[in-house]
């Protein structure tokens, strides 16, 4: 249910909640997220404070308590359960939250296909229901002691981004984006179109059949790691690919080969203006474009600057319903080339920079998971009545 255009005079444009909306941690409203729908459509699906909001497509499973303004409805993506006989729709959530964690809606809900989690499958779905008063106990307990929880996460997540921040400032001091903006100045470091350093550009491709089209596999002599935005990382590093392709280039299966040295550049998507250096020979889908540097300029160096940069050409992209910037664009966007030798000393600094702030992530990242996963043991545990929320000490747990 998306009714884009009023079907009569009396419908009203309102806003509405959508499975993507509904987050964990609460439900997030935007006033400019509208549809149309009637008086009666008005009334029927209207949210108050208090409803229990599920998504039904998506992440299928995920609730949330609506605290928010009056006037929003809720699209069909989500399913609005409001409590009967006094039960707390806290502890409904944590009970979510605890099937959540398993694998539990991905055979509910077939993962194999898109997965719905229908009103009839929500109904049928199993869970343990003491009584209302201790359901707010255990309601009152989890609110307790997982906003604790919470609030260590959230630390730690801004400690990620501050490291970010700090790698990011520091990448654009010594690679020479503050001289290409004219912040700063600099005899010995020209500014030059891109086009000038750049060896050789090519935009990648997917195979013939599309998504559904034939795949190498690792082992296949010659077969080339594919990539996707989805594989880079916020700091210029390649997760495995998912898929490979036949290095045999364009042919039949309509690959594109990107040579080692080359440098990744997210160049249509909301997460346009990622950059990888790609120390291996690859392909990738249309998403991304691959700048063979010159002899010019040191490709790490390259692509360290085009990564510290990622916003500026963000922001050189005309804002369209799908984010863009050709290979004419991009070749035009303003690069700073010092000698050689300073592009190199630089380049090793910061890769030594980067692979002190990745190690300090990763330990981050790990204690971060480990939270994450004793959050979810102890809501499991308390739902499920495995300890006692009154003492916190574990009943007939050995």
């Amino acid at each position: 249910m998306l009714q884009t255009a009023p079907a009569n005079s009396t419908d009203l444009e309102t806003p509405y909640v959508k499975s993507a909306s509904v987050q964990w941690s609460g439900v997030v409203t935007d006033t400019e997220t509208t549809m149309w729908a009637s008086p009666r459509e008005l009334k029927r699906f209207a949210v108050s404070n208090g409803d229990l909001l599920i998504c039904e497509g998506g992440d299928v499973g995920r609730a949330a308590i609506y605290a928010g303004p009056d006037g929003f409805i809720f699209q069909n993506s989500v399913h609005r359960v409001r409590s009967a006989s006094g039960n707390d729709l806290r502890y409904f959530r944590y009970v979510l939250e605890a099937v959540h964690g398993t694998e539990w809606f991905d055979v509910l809900c077939n993962k194999a296909t898109i997965r719905h989690l229908t009103s009839e499958k929500l109904a049928d779905l199993p869970i343990p229901l003491p009584e209302p008063t201790e359901q707010r106990r255990i309601a009152d307990f989890l609110d307790a002691e997982t906003s604790t929880v919470d609030r260590l996460l959230a630390s730690r997540r801004r400690q990620l981004i501050l490291l970010g921040e700090r790698l990011s400032a520091r990448v654009m001091e010594v690679t020479g984006r503050l001289t290409v903006r004219g912040v700063a100045a600099s005899q010995e470091w020209q500014r030059l179109p891109l086009r000038r350093v750049v060896a050789s550009i090519k935009t990648g491709s997917t195979p013939s059949g599309g998504a559904d089209g034939t795949w190498a596999t690792p082992d296949d002599p010659g077969a080339l790691p594919w990539y996707t935005p989805s594989e880079m990382d916020e700091w210029m590093n390649l997760a495995p690919p998912e898929r490979f392709v036949d290095s045999g280039g364009g042919g039949e299966r309509g690959t594109t080969r990107f040579e080692s040295g080359a440098v990744l550049v997210v160049c249509v998507g909301e997460s346009i203006g990622k950059t990888v250096f790609l120390d291996h020979a690859a392909s990738g889908n249309q998403q991304l474009t691959a700048v063979k540097p010159s002899d010019r300029v040191d490709g790490k160096f390259l692509a360290w600057q085009l990564w510290g940069a990622s916003q500026e050409i963000r922001d050189s992209s005309p804002y369209t319903r799908v984010r863009i910037i050709n290979g004419g664009d991009l070749l035009a966007f303003p690069v700073a080339a010092p000698p050689r030798l300073v592009q190199v000393a630089v380049r090793k600094e910061l890769d030594i920079e980067a692979g002190k702030l990745t190690t300090l992530r990763d330990s981050i990242a790990r204690f971060t998971a480990g939270l994450a996963e004793r959050r979810h043991a102890l809501i499991t545990a308390a739902v499920t009545g495995q300890i006692d929320v009154t003492t916190a000490r574990g009943v007939e747990v050995p």
